[in-house]
């Protein structure tokens, strides 16, 4: 019983320190996603027809 309930708790310190392990990745994530939304268009980079396929 107490393997399970040793078991248990190693999960929810696990899950519990995930959001801390993910925030920096995250930022960086949404600050690339700014970038890319902030770039202007390039009609060439539009896939032609022959591409689209």
């Amino acid at each position: 019983m107490s393997d399970t309930a040793d078991r248990i708790r190693a999960a929810v310190q696990g899950v519990t320190g995930l959001p801390g392990a993910l925030a920096q990745p995250m930022r960086q994530l949404g600050q690339a996603l700014a970038q890319i939304g902030s770039l202007t268009a390039d009609p060439t980079n539009e896939p032609t027809k022959e591409n689209k396929q």
